[in-house]
């Protein structure tokens, strides 16, 4: 069995499972129109081997190896086809934890980018939003701070901590630069 048809749901035997409110995450930041889009991913049967390239970096078992894939190049080449490529194959795969796509026509602020990957990894794993919601519920000042390191290690660090996940969740950010 390769790495990507292992089940990532963590060891939930780490964790205990508690009731989750939904309004307590719902408070966190979300980017709307943010997600990939089918249509505007890569013609069929163009840019395999780079795609394959992506999904071999991502499934790789070598604990050794970096699962970051930083894909650059100058404006009209095709990275942001490739980012929403890579996004639709994961998820439908069911390994997609979020997708985050900048583009010109919708402006979030820098601030919603963290928080909307974790809630969208919180709707993909019940264990995932449990130990988010563990992480802010005792503060509300907790959902809503702006400063991008202190969001990394409260909203996807503390919670990935307490989990041991098999398998790979993706994360696909685009347009970063815009």
């Amino acid at each position: 069995m390769g790495r990507q048809d292992q089940d990532i749901r963590p060891n939930t035997e780490l964790i205990d499972i508690i009731p989750v409110s939904d309004d307590v995450l719902k408070e966190l930041p979300y980017a709307s129109h943010a997600r990939y889009e089918r249509g505007k991913q890569c013609l069929e049967n163009t840019r395999k081997d780079l795609l394959d390239d992506i999904t071999d970096c991502i499934n790789s078992t070598e604990d050794d190896e970096s699962r970051i894939y930083f894909l650059h190049g100058p404006t009209g080449t095709g990275k942001s086809a490739i980012a929403h490529s890579v996004a639709v194959r994961f998820d439908d795969r069911k390994h997609l934890g979020s997708s985050f796509m900048i583009n010109s026509a919708y402006r979030h602020p820098s601030s919603d980018i963290l928080p909307t990957i974790a809630r969208d990894i919180s709707d993909l794993d019940p264990s995932f939003k449990a130990a988010l919601y563990r992480a802010i519920k005792a503060r509300r000042s907790d959902r809503s701070i702006s400063d991008l390191e202190e969001q990394f290690k409260l909203y996807l660090l503390q919670p990935c901590e307490a989990l041991e996940f098999n398998g790979s969740i993706v994360i696909v950010l685009n347009g970063l630069d815009e």
